[in-house]
């Protein structure tokens, strides 16, 4: 799971993903239908959170090919990852949708199509954040064991 000295997992390719999902979760042969289908989506989420976590000319190139993906043009300046995710796009794959929702909304058919049924249930909720300015928090309902849900909470 881990690559020589890494302190992370890579789960950078979809028969990696393919493999751990059917190890680990027990996930029968909906999990590559579904890792297949929905590829695209995670790998431009990842593009977006590595510019966010590193500063390199890497993580640049890979974020302008998901905004230009996302918006059909390049822009200029290049938005920052924050306003691309709160954006509405007049036209392209989140038309008239708040990208981050739009990301969401692919997560949980992602998840719905690998095990077949509903599970994530997301809300959002305001909260103050740094200096004063409002941030919102997504509570995700997980419960992939019934009975005994988790609640992850992230702040965006």
């Amino acid at each position: 799971m881990l690559q020589g000295s890494q302190r992370f997992l890579d789960w950078a390719d979809p028969s990696t993903v393919t493999k751990r999902g059917e190890l680990f979760l027990h996930i029968d042969a909906s999990l590559p239908v579904a890792v297949t289908q929905s590829w695209t989506t995670i790998d431009q989420m990842r593009r977006v959170r590595n510019r966010i976590a590193h500063n390199s000319v890497e993580s640049m190139n890979q974020y302008q090919k998901v905004v230009q993906d996302i918006l059909l043009v390049t822009p200029t300046p290049m938005p920052r990852p924050g306003d691309i995710l709160l954006a509405r796009p007049q036209r392209g794959p989140f038309r008239g949708r708040e990208v981050l929702s739009g990301f969401f909304a692919k997560i949980e058919a992602f998840v719905d199509s690998a095990i077949g049924s509903p599970f994530i249930e997301p809300t959002f909720q305001p909260c103050g954040g740094i200096d004063g300015k409002v941030s919102r928090t997504l509570q995700l309902q997980l419960s992939l064991v019934p009975h005994a849900p988790t609640v992850s909470r992230f702040l965006l």
